[in-house]
């Protein structure tokens, strides 16, 4: 989904891998954040559910896999990645925002 910006006009943005690297290098190159490593609340009861289908490679998967730490007051999310779900904290608060689950792709026969 392209970014919208305050002028309602789609926007591609667009980075080259060249420019991608550096950034998994360092995120990849750092231990996978744990939820036992920052302050982790679980998620509300109430809440809404989305269904949403995309294929990543393995490489994004990693990426993905290896969440973040907070290193800094301006950094505002805890991510953490366990039992196949994708973590969304907040910061400050430990609030779970999101959790994105994964499905494994049917094996094909």
């Amino acid at each position: 989904m392209p970014l919208m910006l305050p002028t309602q006009r789609p926007v591609r943005l667009v980075l080259a891998d060249w420019c991608l690297a550096p950034i998994r290098w360092l995120v990849l190159s750092m231990p996978p954040a744990l939820q036992s490593d920052w302050k982790s609340l679980p998620l509300p009861a109430k809440r809404v559910e989305l269904s949403l289908k995309h294929t990543f490679t393995q490489s994004e998967m990693d990426f993905i896999r290896n969440g973040v730490i907070p290193r800094q007051m301006e950094d505002k999310w805890f991510i953490s990645f366990a039992d196949d779900a994708l973590h969304f904290h907040r910061g400050w608060t430990g609030f779970c925002i999101y959790i994105a689950r994964f499905a494994h792709p049917a094996a094909s026969t």
